[in-house]
């Protein structure tokens, strides 16, 4: 049987990626989700695809291991999550919430390809292609505006839909604060834009 997963409502700790719990204040009012499957594992944290209880939504839990070695990570990608909140290809924080030593962060679940299998397969044509660096460089542009780097930029944390020729950028846990900068990959997403259009591809779908 699927795990479950509990949420009680906390106050929120008003900005910032501080407060003791290193939740940064999201909160999730009394919200319970069964784990289905588990769709990622890396060395600090399990990524699991569940369902929320209260309308059976997908959703994605990071579940925070070795915490003792990870509060600083985890404060920081709690709190550029909630800054970078807006952009349509960064990954959106919908809870987090502290237990014990155990530190659940729940994210939208995204639907997408595997990038290696879409890549052998000959599936990224000149229109998926420009959807996926589309969203990326937007992606890019817009932490980078917001004072951070990704510092882990590879094809799992880049994901994408064939179906939706969305492309949503995930996994901050190695993300850096830095000055606010206007960098090299809005003027890649504004360039590639400007050749849709030319082209005759609109660039308002989700792209």
């Amino acid at each position: 049987m699927p795990g479950a997963v509990s949420r009680k409502r906390k106050a929120p700790s008003g900005g910032g990626a501080s407060g003791s719990d290193g939740c940064g204040g999201v909160i999730e009012a009394g919200e319970t989700y069964d784990l289905l499957s588990v769709i990622g594992e890396g060395t600090f944290s399990v990524v699991h695809k569940a369902r929320r209880h209260s309308d059976s939504t997908l959703v994605a839990i990071k579940r925070l291991k070795k915490l003792e070695q990870a509060a600083t990570r985890i404060r920081d990608e709690v709190g550029c999550l909630r800054a970078l909140a807006g952009c349509d290809h960064v990954v959106q924080l919908l809870d987090c919430r502290k237990q014990g030593t155990q530190i659940d962060i729940v994210m939208p679940y995204f639907e997408h390809d595997d990038f290696s299998a879409a890549l052998s397969a000959g599936r990224f044509d000149g229109l998926h292609t420009r959807r996926y660096t589309r969203g990326l460089f937007a992606a890019l542009a817009h932490i980078h505006e917001r004072g951070f780097i990704h510092r882990d930029i590879k094809p799992t944390n880049v994901l994408y839909s064939f179906r939706t020729q969305h492309t949503l950028v995930v996994d901050f846990g190695l993300v850096q604060a830095c000055a606010p900068q206007i960098t090299a990959a809005a003027a890649a997403a504004a360039a590639i834009d400007a050749a849709a259009a030319a082209s005759g591809e609109s660039s308002s779908s989700s792209s």
